[in-house]
């Protein structure tokens, strides 16, 4: 039998222990005597002799092979036959043992040469076809000279076996030709050998291009070494929802959190950073086909090195994810976060990718902060980020600035709704924070301060006029008869604590800017020429 550089793998011992005795004797044109002979151990072996004598007895009129030619009429003792389910991993060593086809590589290597895969493959197809059209041959042959038929029921158990397995030998060929053509330039050893690992390839659903990208990937992560090809590859499926849940589910959560942590020591790599902004991708399409068990997964446990916890983040800040997957994950993180308080700030800090993963999903920015009761304060008054707060102030405009509507009531609020609730509780924090001196500047930037409160400015102006301090934080729902349309839900401010916010803030330009250009509309629309009794401006 030909010798093929496939190694470990679990079919091909069982069919060298199971169906070789079988096989070798149904190559031969007498296949139907001589197999016959072989399957009956209780064979009267002088009538035997005297069948075989008469080729004109059997079926098959062709001539007898030569006595060179011809195998040995009385079998050796046969292996034991070991079932599919009874299969061990490790096999029973052959009476001649082949040697490794790489001087080196221990037993429990596994490794697949396609090539040869290919032609083990077709030679199971000739198998097959041999035993489909020898049954009847064979059975009435047995039949002829009156011995037992019971044993082809073991070659139907045989056809039966290469029908179902030679399915999955062509995948497992295809798997490596897609790891070593599609995915990288140089995945195989020499001679044409690649590892083959049976765990990723049952993650992967039997998968070649999904085994691929996890191997490729993995390898090029561990290694910082990235093949142009495997990012291209991974870079065309990031958009594939079906690829990327199935890459997803293949790595699972903590591998893939584990995965993205290994690429943050190589950072500075351009094509790391590629592979970065790739998997943050994949992650992104793939969050709405995930299962809450995974994405719980995701965030690491306290314990766990910070870089995970940045690692995850990073990846939130380079895909889209679905807004309650991006919630769910941020919570984690942040809860993950307030665990370590007393910990110095890790570097880089989590927080900052974060930020900016949901200063661009303001739904999600919104039901992060409004929806939990202490979110706003902690960031506003507690945590400060080691960018100054810009990816902060993005989120929080985003919660407070892109949804404005007169939707809903307070008992189902809209999303506008909430922006306004919002915006109140953001002035009303900061003044707080001004009055205890803790900290003593803002923890976001001037212009953020100068941009939310140019979005709400219609309220500062109802709030100068009026000239009386209200409840706070609320939201005021009341329409403007001085313009056409109906107002959006407005935020309620107190007077004193708007002169607090507006006084700290305007000593920064960048922060009066955007007031003074909310003014100017304003005006235009209301014709309101009064100047504001009792808020600050930036001279005062």
């Amino acid at each position: 039998m030909r010798s093929f550089r496939v190694v470990h793998v679990t079919e091909l011992r069982y069919f060298a222990s199971y169906i070789r005795p079988a096989c070798l004797s149904l190559l031969w044109r007498d296949s139907a005597v001589i197999f016959a002979l072989e399957l009956s151990r209780s064979a009267d072996r002088a009538g035997v002799r005297r069948l075989m004598a008469s080729p004109s007895s059997a079926s098959d009129s062709s001539p007898a092979p030569s006595p060179a030619q011809r195998p040995s009429l009385i079998p050796e003792p046969p292996p034991a036959v070991r079932q599919p389910s009874e299969t061990s991993p490790t096999a029973t060593p052959s009476a001649q043992p082949q040697t490794s086809p790489i001087a080196g590589i221990s037993d429990g290597y596994s490794g697949i040469d396609p090539a040869a895969m290919d032609d083990f493959e077709r030679g199971l197809g000739g198998a097959e076809d041999a035993l489909g059209r020898n049954e009847q041959i064979i059975d009435r042959t047995l039949r002829q000279i009156d011995l037992d038929t019971s044993g082809l029921g073991a070659l139907r158990e045989m056809r039966n076996w290469i029908t179902a397995s030679r399915p999955d030998l062509r995948r497992r060929s295809e798997t490596i030709r897609a790891q070593q053509s599609k995915w990288s330039a140089g995945a195989g050893l020499l001679g044409g050998l690649s590892d083959f690992d049976e765990t990723v390839y049952g993650k992967a659903g039997h998968d070649p291009d999904l085994y691929a990208a996890v191997t490729t990937v993995t390898q090029a992560a561990e290694k910082g070494e990235i093949d142009e090809q495997t990012l291209k590859a991974l870079e065309k499926r990031k958009d594939d929802p079906a690829f990327t849940a199935g890459l997803m589910s293949a790595l699972g959560a903590a591998g893939f959190r584990e995965l993205m942590a290994k690429t943050v020591d190589h950072g500075d790599d351009r094509k790391v950073t590629r592979l970065q902004a790739a998997l943050g991708a994949a992650l992104g399409t793939a969050s709405s086909r995930l299962s809450p068990a995974w994405r719980d997964q995701l965030a690491p446990p306290v314990t766990a090195n910070p870089k995970e916890a940045y690692a995850v983040a990073l990846a939130l800040k380079n895909g889209k994810a679905d807004t309650s997957f991006l919630v769910a994950v941020a919570r984690k993180l942040d809860a993950w976060d307030r665990a370590r308080s007393k910990l110095p700030v890790s570097s880089p800090d989590v927080m900052v990718p974060l930020m900016e993963a949901l200063g661009k999903n303001a739904a999600a920015a919104q039901d992060f902060f409004a929806k939990d009761a202490t979110a706003l304060k902690h960031f506003l008054t507690e945590r400060s980020t080691q960018d100054g707060g810009k990816a902060l102030g993005k989120a929080l405009e985003a919660a407070m600035l892109v949804f404005r509507d007169h939707d809903g009531s307070p008992d189902q609020p809209s999303r506008g709704y909430l922006s306004a609730k919002l915006a109140s509780e953001f002035a009303h924090l900061e003044a707080q924070r001004i009055d205890a001196g803790d900290p003593p500047e803002s923890l976001i930037p001037a212009a953020i301060t100068g941009r939310i409160l140019a979005g709400y400015i219609a309220d500062i102006n109802r709030i100068a006029q009026s000239g009386t301090g209200t409840r706070v934080p609320a939201v005021w729902g009341a329409d403007n008869p001085s313009i056409p349309q109906q107002d959006p839900w407005g935020a309620q401010f107190d007077l004193k604590e708007l002169r607090q916010v507006m006084q700290e803030a305007f000593v920064d330009s960048s922060a009066f800017t955007p007031i003074i250009a909310a003014q100017a509309a304003w005006r235009s629309i209301t014709g309101l020429q009064r100047r504001w009794p009792g808020v600050a401006t930036r001279s005062s």
